[in-house]
């Protein structure tokens, strides 16, 4: 299982991820970096899978970041490179990334990958070796374990779960008529748990009643049933918690 460098291209736009192997090869950015001189970064990104495109945005912003910084001298006086291995949107592989990660090839930072879905997995690990770490897009990933070297970088403020659609609810609220019921659709995925519970106490605060909760796998390409069921229960709002809405 030893990483190879892969040059610096993320899987094909089509490539599926169902290759058992694909997740153990290491993508080295800049691959001409000597990696006993460079600072090495370490991230398990989605780079196929469900959330295979917000992964590939985050990891061309980071190859951005590291161009420009090795373009002025690099960190430190030391060029970065960066590690990443597609975790596939799996979060059953990302503790085992992790721990190849900092174990094996022994990095010395690293960063989350995108969304809650795979940093919840990773806080385990990464609280046992004592890593600062920075969680992109996760919603509330260090609520119970309050993890202090962990920094979550999203604008959703010191309420998380509840920020994401108290905005929608507040606008609801002052609707006339007044609507009076409100029906979710979630994905039945880690990062959607969380929102779901801060939409659950908006719309009780705002005196909204909650007549239908529905979720959905990843992998659901046809949602006519789902909506129809929801339907049937005529609510007067819909609450839609997607990956790209939740992280």
């Amino acid at each position: 299982m030893s990483a190879t460098a892969t040059g610096t291209d993320a899987p094909d736009e089509g490539s599926t991820g169902n290759d058992a192997a694909h997740s153990e090869r290491a993508l080295r950015y800049p691959a001409a970096n000597d990696r006993h001189e460079a600072i090495t970064i370490g991230v398990s990104m989605s780079l196929t899978g469900p959330l295979g495109l917000n992964g590939r945005s985050a990891l061309l912003a980071q190859k951005i970041w590291t161009d420009d910084i090795n373009s002025r001298g690099g960190l430190l006086g030391r060029p970065v490179q960066l590690v990443v291995y597609d975790d596939r949107t799996d979060g059953t592989l990302v503790p085992g990334i992790y721990r190849r990660l900092m174990d094996v090839d022994e990095v010395d930072l690293v960063l989350g990958g995108y969304g809650t879905n795979t940093l919840a997995p990773a806080m385990p690990l990464i609280a046992e070796h004592n890593r600062y770490f920075v969680g992109l897009m996760g919603l509330d990933v260090n609520a119970e374990r309050q993890y202090p070297n962990y920094f979550a970088m999203i604008p959703t403020g010191p309420n998380p779960s509840s920020a994401l659609t108290e905005g929608f609810f507040e606008l609801a609220a002052r609707q006339v008529p007044r609507p009076r019921t409100v029906a979710f659709i979630s994905a039945d995925a880690e990062f959607a748990h969380n929102p779901i519970i801060g939409a659950v106490e908006n719309a009780r605060k705002h005196g909204f009643t909650v007549v239908d909760e529905r979720t959905y796998l990843l992998s659901t390409r046809e949602f006519t049933p789902i909506i129809d069921s929801v339907a049937s229960k005529d609510p007067d709002l819909l609450l839609l918690i997607t990956p790209n809405s939740a992280g």
